[in-house]
């Protein structure tokens, strides 16, 4: 009869829109499982040297696996013959695959590159202002001008050991990010930051350039080891009154400025610039100016243990 036939035609749209529900549902799912994919691999790529110091989560086998599905994506995105090459693969990348949808080409592509794309912005983002925090957590909160610490400043920069131990420092800083470029423009800029000291014997030479250098470059360790590499010649110089911090840390940038500390001599900056190379291929970031009423102390290296012409001398011992 009429009614059954419409009884019947209701029941098939209900199981078609439960069939829909539940085929949407699935899609949702597939979608959030290939999300944590590029979470997973995204946070890893942009964390220090283990993925284990950002999540203690993340094992190697997941970052592996999602490497693969991202791998497989790109495959599809490239328009490359793949379909057959993945249903041969073994488990567990095919059963992932399958569980993320990419077991054969996603019948919409671009919800998958976007998602991509979404979790590698953010990835960056929160990279980035972890690391501007990290920066921030290193600098000291005031500035190294105390009166009442010239004596115990005199005792530590004049001494063979710190000298020895910055040198050994520098080296290894070079040795370890010379060969990336993009740590060229802080290393122009210290070899220039000593060369304009050298030429100025009187006053101080303060060094400002933008935090960005350090926390949008390599990797966390990078920054702690920029800090260390710049604490054995000169002082960080605070401030405050300059800088609005809640609009800094939105931003992730602050301007750093570094001032030559008033007891290192001629010979000492010398010895620290030859353990710098001579050549690079970007231009010294940041800016230079003389303060004038920041004197030099110890220019001739009257104050310095190894005494005042016979750094030369002294080098050579420590090389043997």
């Amino acid at each position: 009869t009429e009614q059954q036939l419409r009884h019947q035609v209701n029941n098939e749209t209900k199981n078609d829109d439960l069939k829909s529900g539940v085929l949407e549902k699935e899609e949702e799912d597939k979608l959030k499982r290939f999300a944590g994919h590029c979470r997973t691999f995204y946070v890893a790529s942009l964390s220090s040297s283990s993925p284990l110091s950002v999540s203690p989560k993340v094992d190697i086998t997941d970052l592996d696996l999602s490497s693969e599905v991202l791998q497989a994506l790109e495959q599809y995105t490239s328009q490359c013959e793949v379909t057959e090459e993945i249903k041969k693969l073994s488990s567990p990348l095919s059963e992932e695959l399958h569980a993320c949808g990419l077991n054969e080409a996603p019948r919409v592509i671009q919800q998958y590159v976007d998602i991509r794309n979404q979790e590698r912005s953010l990835a960056h983002e929160n990279a980035m202002k972890r690391r501007h925090e990290l920066l921030l957590s290193y600098l000291p909160k005031e500035s190294n001008d105390n009166d009442d610490d010239d004596e115990s400043c005199q005792n530590i920069m004049t001494t063979r050991g710190h000298i020895r131990r910055s040198k050994h420092l520098w080296r290894t800083f070079v040795h370890n990010y010379f060969k990336n470029i993009s740590s060229h423009p802080f290393l122009a800029g210290l070899s220039k930051f000593i060369q304009s000291q050298l030429s100025e014997r009187s006053s101080t030479v303060e060094w400002t350039f933008d935090s960005t250098n350090l926390s949008e470059q390599q990797d966390e360790d990078y920054i702690q080891n920029t800090f260390q590499v710049l604490t054995g010649c000169a002082i960080y110089v605070s401030k405050n009154d300059e800088i609005d911090i809640e609009s800094n840390m939105s931003k992730n940038t602050k301007q750093l400025s570094w001032r030559m500390h008033p007891y290192m001599s001629d010979d000492a900056l010398y010895q620290l610039l030859t353990q710098l190379p001579l050549n690079f291929d970007t231009r010294a970031t940041g800016t230079f100016q003389v303060i004038e009423d920041e004197q030099r102390v110890n220019v001739n290296g009257q104050m310095d243990e190894w005494g005042v012409t016979i750094g030369g001398v002294w080098e050579y011992c420590d090389i043997l």
